[in-house]
């Protein structure tokens, strides 16, 4: 085994498979309390990679400190004791929402590490890390829609700042002038010896400097990184037996996926509102929307109903964002309610496919179906995983984080999924998107807003 990874949540697992895919194979485990030995268990599977979804972002502290511990105590014991010793990923999120911080500060004391690198950049996704700062298409991340987070509000960006002074970590932050200097100096900064555990935040701007930060961590011997999942895209971690596969032909992905698919959007970003929009207009059926006080029963019988007339259905609920207790409270009813609208919807007609957008969203729904062991089998686009689940019944599950993708993802997805001769039941979209030129442009290529990244966050900081 080259790698162990602990997520926070099931789309940010996925998407850490995705960027392994294909050339590392991995095994996504979803743990649930109470945690025991046999859930961190890879079963007697040869994998590169295990994947751990411990969903401890949407918990209070104490309790996420409780489950990442145990979590971390159990991976210690059954697979981080092996000989060579895997590297430890503590997958974050690149907007900061989870507890970060807490997560390091945990993995720290019990391993027992010196440093933990810490790099947060997805610059693929406009989401760069500069002079500490964390920036979404070159705004300070606090001053964009996520101060509005109804379970993690934003509201500052430095990335230091997720470690409490009181925490018995320091924090170094590593400038970009460092991180482009030679590799082999980047490696000794972090192999320096500290009087204490120490995070140390990078900067990084471009798919180059995350290239270059993972060359330096790799040769620095670090045994337990804390990054985003576009980091894992660059760790070199030896030789694999992965298989190639041609991700975009679902139909090759040894199961079948024949009857209908089911798309579950439990995200509020503007991004899936508007891929769920588009969808619905191209099926030319409503979505089925789930509300507090639905029929869940009633709900299920439209929703079979709907996948046997049009193969494709949609699952979503009221665009409307609670906030503080009252909204994660109500985010979690709801996802758990279309979890049994889903679970019940299966009883009646059984759904071959999904595609779920949302991270808490795919939890309540893989936990309604008992899909608690998942294989990253492919991508159908670049930021749409394919998992399989490895307990019968067998189904191809499709995972997106809501503010990920273009418009037309969600069409291309269900596309994808579909023959193309005389079953296709939507018209052929055409030639997909050629994906933006990304990741090795210079820090002063042009942005959202047509300005440097660095200029335009020494404007907001001005």
């Amino acid at each position: 085994m080259k790698a162990i990874v602990l997520a926070d949540d099931l789309t940010g697992a996925a998407d850490v498979q995705a960027h392994l895919w294909p050339r590392y194979t991995s095994l996504l485990r979803i743990l649930r309390e109470p945690i025991r030995v046999d859930h961190v268990d890879t079963r007697g599977r040869q994998t590169d990679t295990v994947v751990l979804d411990t969903e401890a972002r949407f918990l209070s502290p104490d309790t996420a400190r409780r489950v990442i511990a145990r979590s971390l105590d159990l991976t210690m014991r059954k697979l981080w004791s092996r000989d060579p010793r895997p590297l430890l990923y503590l997958k974050a999120d690149s907007t900061l929402r989870g507890h970060i911080g807490l997560q390091v500060q945990v993995a720290a004391r019990l391993l027992d590490a010196g440093i933990v690198p810490i790099v947060l950049a997805n610059p693929r996704e406009g989401r760069q890390t500069l002079e500490g700062h964390q920036l979404v298409h070159g705004e300070p991340v606090h001053k964009t829609a996520l101060a509005q987070d109804p379970v993690h509000p934003i509201s500052d960006s430095r990335i230091a700042n997720l470690f409490r002074p009181s925490d018995s970590m320091a924090v170094e932050e590593v400038p970009l002038y460092t991180v482009r200097a030679r590799v082999s100096e980047l490696a000794a900064i972090l192999s320096r010896v500290r009087r204490r555990p120490t995070a140390l935040v990078l900067d990084a701007l471009t798919d180059n400097d995350l290239d270059q930060i993972a060359r330096a961590i790799l040769l620095a011997e670090i045994p337990i990184i804390c990054g985003s999942a576009a980091l894992t895209m660059h760790l070199d971690l030896g030789a694999s037996s992965a298989r190639e596969l041609i991700c975009a032909d679902v139909q090759k992905l040894g199961c079948s996926i024949s009857g209908p698919t089911l798309v579950v959007a439990g995200s509020l970003h503007p991004v899936t509102t508007e891929q769920v929009r588009m969808l619905s207009h191209r099926l030319g059926s409503p979505p089925t929307m789930v509300t507090v006080t639905a029929d869940v029963d009633q709900l299920s019988r439209d929703l079979a109903t709907s996948l046997l007339d049009h193969r494709t259905a949609i699952l979503t609920t009221a665009r409307t964002r609670g906030s503080g207790p009252e909204g994660i409270e109500r985010s979690e009813m709801l996802g758990t309610l279309m979890g049994e609208v889903v679970r019940r919807a299966d009883h009646r007609v059984r759904i071959s496919s999904l595609v779920v957008v949302g991270g808490r969203t795919s939890y309540h729904v893989c936990r309604a179906l008992h899909m608690a062991t998942l294989e990253m089998v492919g991508v159908a686009l670049p930021e749409m995983p394919l998992l399989r689940s490895v307990t019968a019944p067998t189904r191809v599950l499709g995972l997106k984080p809501g503010g990920f993708g273009s418009p037309e993802t969600l069409i291309q997805t269900i596309e994808s999924f579909r023959p193309t001769g005389k079953e296709a039941t939507m018209p052929r979209y055409g030639k997909a998107r050629e994906p933006k030129a990304q990741g090795n442009e210079l820090s002063t290529a042009p942005h959202a807003k047509g300005q440097p990244a660095t200029k335009r966050y020494e404007e907001n900081q001005a």
